[in-house]
């Protein structure tokens, strides 16, 4: 990682800006479209001292897309605390252990649907961080008894990040490995049956470098490696993406201290120099599949397709 920190001229130069100062309040206001438009405005006149720095101040801020759309070429690839936030943690961490999967595969599915844009909207009306369609929110909340206040309530990352991880919980208690439930949280279920059906011997690698579906295929390929780098900042002990590519037919399961570890090439005390990532924190083994959970069960009949 690279994750330096910022000049004290930049920081001061953009605590100076009147547009940029414009933005944090719109976005303290919760007030988002206005807060964006004031930062979309600001960013032509900053040089890249200053850009970084308006990206680490709205990390600080809570603001965590910002560096992601900011921080997206060149050395700034690298600088993975910003362009990899662990924002909503407990919330995350809670509902991920309630429905039995891996923390680290939520994240990389918000990270991946919309980039921590908590009012995201698609032109299919996919909703909020983990892009649900409400009538796949409200069949969930029906069946599994959750509460439910309606397609608006999609925009509060609280209720986006717990509906989208019981989706995610359905879809691999029907279909298995991590890499399947994606394709089939991204193209539907019914279509990713479709292609099973059509092709029910491949090998995980080559059916996803064979997706039909560009779009899908990409997006199994970005959740899959989201996912080690999520995996890494929240315990620096990334397991392997082929331990995420269970054989078709395998039941799915959080990966465990059993599972292929991949070495990490920075040590933490480099991390702990550049006041990197937190502390390590692995997880307590969830409930195994379909034994209870904390919460209603994740086990429900498909919803209708989340995205087409």
């Amino acid at each position: 990682p690279r994750d330096p920190p910022a000049s004290a001229a930049a920081l001061a130069a953009v605590r100076a800006d009147a547009g940029l100062r414009r933005a944090f309040e719109w976005y303290a206001l919760h007030r988002l479209t206005h807060a964006r438009r004031e930062w979309n405005d600001a960013l032509p006149g900053l040089d890249a001292a200053q850009r970084y720095a308006a990206a680490l101040l709205a990390h600080r801020r809570g603001w965590v897309d910002r560096p992601i759309f900011l921080l997206d070429q060149g050395e700034n690839l690298r600088d993975y605390s910003l362009r990899f936030p662990l924002a909503e943690r407990r919330q995350v961490l809670r509902d991920a252990r309630a429905a039995g999967i891996d923390p680290a595969w939520v994240y990389a599915t918000i990270r991946t649907e919309s980039a921590w844009v908590s009012n995201a909207r698609s032109g299919a009306n996919a909703i909020g961080l983990m892009q649900l369609l409400p009538v796949t929110a409200a069949q969930l909340a029906h069946r599994d008894g959750l509460p439910w206040a309606g397609a608006d309530s999609l925009v509060d990352p609280g209720v986006n990040i717990r509906f989208g991880t019981r989706y995610l919980a359905h879809l691999a208690d029907r279909f298995g490995g991590q890499w399947l439930a994606s394709a089939a949280y991204d193209a539907g279920p019914q279509i990713l049956q479709h292609w099973l059906d059509a092709r029910p011997d491949l090998p995980a690698d080559v059916f996803v470098a064979t997706i039909p579906y560009a779009e899908t295929r990409s997006y199994v390929e970005s959740t899959l490696a989201f996912s080690v780098v999520y995996d890494w900042r929240l315990a620096q002990d990334p397991v392997r993406i082929s331990a995420r590519m269970l054989p078709m037919g395998v039941a799915y399961r959080v990966p465990d201290a059993q599972a292929p570890h991949a070495a990490v090439v920075c040590s933490v005390a480099d991390l702990a120099a550049q006041g990197g990532t937190p502390p390590p924190e692995r997880l307590p083994a969830p409930p195994a599949r379909g034994a209870p959970a904390p919460t209603a069960s994740v086990a429900v009949p498909a919803p209708a397709e989340n995205r087409r």
